[in-house]
């Protein structure tokens, strides 16, 4: 079962479909809906991970200096991904479009206390 949900990224507006990592008769479990929860209440948390999405794009592929305007120019989101884990709070994946990496795309996955960022496989 997807949803949607509303959330501002990195200062922009979007309306993204929520996976739940579940296998098919599975049904969502209460970490996974408190997870996007805590996103939804905490927003701080994607602020944050825009320092860490610009230092990725120019570490992995070299790109200039990005302004917060032209983030968006090569790194789109897509989704919200919440894994099935038996943790407290599961991680969960903003999942982007990423222009210089097309067949992986860009994970920003938040953990715990934790902002990692790189192909969408380190979360799936």
């Amino acid at each position: 079962m997807d949803e949607k949900v509303k959330l501002n990224v990195w200062g922009r507006e979007f309306l993204l479909d929520v996976h739940y990592d579940c296998y098919e008769g599975e049904s969502i479990l209460p970490s996974q809906r408190e997870a996007v929860n805590e996103l939804k209440a905490d927003i701080s948390k994607i602020d944050q991970s825009l320092a860490k999405v610009k230092l990725y794009c120019q570490e992995r592929d070299g790109l200039a200096k990005i302004d917060n305007d032209n983030i968006f120019e090569y790194v789109i989101p897509e989704c919200i991904y919440v894994k099935r884990t038996s943790e407290q709070i599961p991680p969960i994946g903003l999942m982007c479009k990423y222009q210089f990496n097309q067949d992986d795309g860009l994970a920003v996955v938040f953990e715990k206390d934790k902002i990692t960022v790189g192909s969408q496989n380190i979360l799936l």
